[in-house]
């Protein structure tokens, strides 16, 4: 076989091999000599990984988007910078110069809270961030409140330079904010209770001196009949009870939101009313990569993929693809992928902006390969290695890349040496 290949016409990757003969005298006398050839570079078989990629444009943005509407009554008087960075605690905007707090959690306040024995995932919610900020030192899951979590609150709303809660009752039985969380009204009294331990005098009428229930005095006509419209015209409306409270927390006073925010948008200004506007669209803190165009290799990503993110200053990083779908614009569909880099710490200054992505297309792993210099082009077909003997070794040429070229056959092997033209 051996002798077979070396007797075929050959065409090396840029290579020309010849034989050199020095010029004889005219009359053939001198025999011809050959000339020494020079050393040929080789190159060995090696064994790796080969990977073909395709770079794509993308660009870093901030993954998420939602805006915060204000619950709470008045007039916006101050709001936070596109930029800034909203964690916990925070002020999300003012109303009235009064702070609306940014609180973490999935429930969002629906309720006013206060330390009347209530229970629920709100409450859990409200308690936790107390806990979290310092004001209150434990509260499981599922608790119900009490003075601690008042004190707690009273705290907190000191803290905040928040003003306290003013209720008004209109028949003086109390504070209106957290009514339907307490006994409802009219329910019969504790043994021992004394007046106002229920808002007011009992149900009942008004106690005689000597301990016995009297019934009351109802203004009647001169016939003794029914009340007169003398007396429903000169009946007074008790004026409604007004208190105040440190103690709890009511629903515009805090945003719950579930993780911390970046303002990315300001929807409205300070002077605008606050009840039911939007005021900020906000996204997380977690910065994403968005590749979106014609350049995507729409056929080699795929959910989950490894990826290199190739920053401005060089560095490169891995990603990995955890969206991909399609969008359209001007009726064309193209396909539009978001990549995330788990370590957020090497985007540290790259809030936005073009980044290069380079996605594997293909991949074979740990095949024989040599430099594309090394393969011989038969000029019959196919492909030969040749040895530093000059033997040929026909292979089977598989995966290329820019530098390497798989190879497979008989006699190819790991270390072998063959030559290269470079």
């Amino acid at each position: 076989m051996a002798a077979g290949v070396a007797a075929a016409s050959l065409v090396a990757v840029g290579a020309l091999v010849t034989t050199a003969w020095p010029s004889g005298s005219s009359d053939g006398g001198a025999s011809p000599t050959a000339v020494e050839r020079p050393a040929r570079a080789t190159v060995e078989v090696t064994r790796e990984d080969l990977v073909v990629t395709q770079e794509a444009q993308g660009v870093v943005e901030f993954s998420g988007s939602r805006e915060i509407k204000s619950s709470r009554p008045g007039t916006i008087t101050w709001l936070p910078d596109v930029g800034t960075v909203l964690t916990r605690g925070s002020t999300v905007l003012r109303t009235d110069d009064q702070p609306v707090v940014l609180f973490l959690g999935e429930t969002p306040l629906y309720r006013t809270l206060d330390g009347s024995g209530m229970r629920g995932s709100d409450v859990d919610v409200v308690a936790q961030n107390l806990v979290a900020l310092g004001h209150l030192a434990a509260f499981p899951p599922g608790d119900v409140t009490g003075p601690r979590f008042a004190a707690a609150v009273s705290r907190w709303r000191t803290a905040n330079g928040l003003r306290p809660v003013e209720t008004a009752s209109p028949d003086g039985a109390g504070p209106t904010g957290s009514q339907t969380d307490h006994e409802p009204t009219g329910a019969p009294a504790l043994p021992g209770a004394v007046d106002g331990d229920q808002g007011g005098a009992g149900a009942e009428g008004t106690a005689s001196t000597d301990g016995e229930s009297q019934e009351p005095v109802v203004p009647t006509d001169d016939q003794g009949g029914e009340p007169s419209a003398a007396a429903d015209a000169g009946a007074v409306e008790p004026p409604p009870v007004r208190t105040t409270s440190t103690t709890s927390v009511q629903t515009g006073e805090v945003v719950v939101l579930p993780e911390d925010v970046r303002v990315s948008a300001v929807l409205a200004q300070p002077g605008d009313a606050a009840e039911g506007a939007a005021v900020l669209r906000v996204t997380s803190t977690h910065k994403v990569i968005r590749l979106q165009g014609d350049d995507v290799p729409s056929a080699a990503v795929q959910q989950g993929g490894e990826v290199t993110v190739l920053l401005p200053g060089g560095a490169e990083v891995p990603g990995t693809v955890t969206e991909v779908g399609t969008t359209s614009e001007a009726g064309d569909a193209t396909t539009s992928v978001l990549v995330d880099v788990a370590d957020q710490e090497t985007l540290t200054g790259v809030d936005s902006g073009p980044v290069t992505v380079r996605v594997t297309t293909e991949r074979h792993d740990q095949v024989l390969a040599v430099p594309p210099a090394a393969l011989l082009a038969l000029r019959e077909g196919g492909h030969a290695l040749q040895l530093e003997d000059g033997t040929l070794v026909p292979v089977e040429t598989g995966m290329f890349t820019d530098t390497r070229v798989e190879v497979s056959g008989d006699g190819v092997h790991e270390g072998l040496k063959v030559v290269t033209a470079s």
